[in-house]
């Protein structure tokens, strides 16, 4: 179900049973996988690749990137498409497959997000995470920390 407040580019490269919420934007080149879900007021703009089985919440702000499959994004994650907002060079980050992004975490531009990760809220993510790793906030710094998942 497309929402009719939605604005899709090249309606015919969107899978039959993608979701896509009110007021939200999905434009550029774009390849969606089978089973796609996003939420309300997201905006999906630029050379964008996204697997199967992928859902992407309200509010997110998702530039050119390469989304993997089984992938769960929360409320208001914005990616970046350089490591160095607002300029620099355009380089997309990519999520690998099975990978959990929780509210309001960023993730810059260039950056690896392996397989099997968990990216807790409000994470600034600037360098690449292993696979089966959990990055959450370290107090009382808030910086964030990598460990390997249990």
């Amino acid at each position: 179900m497309i929402h009719e407040t939605a604005i899709i580019e090249n309606r015919q490269l969107m899978p039959e049973d993608a979701s896509i919420g009110w007021y939200s934007i999905v434009r550029g080149f774009v390849t969606i996988g089978h089973n796609f879900r996003l939420g309300s007021h997201s905006s999906i703009e630029g050379d964008v690749l996204i697997g199967n089985d992928v859902t992407i919440r309200g509010k997110c702000e998702i530039p050119t990137s390469v989304i993997g499959s089984r992938v769960s994004i929360y409320s208001g994650v914005k990616f970046y498409d350089t490591p160095n907002p607002p300029d620099g060079p355009n380089l997309p980050p990519v999520i690998g497959d099975d990978v959990t992004i929780c509210c309001d975490a960023a993730i810059l531009g260039g950056v690896t997000i392996g397989e099997r990760s968990f990216i807790g809220a409000r994470v600034f993510v600037t360098e690449s995470v292993p696979a089966d790793s959990y990055v959450t906030l370290a107090h009382p710094r808030m910086d964030y920390v990598v460990r390997p998942r249990r």
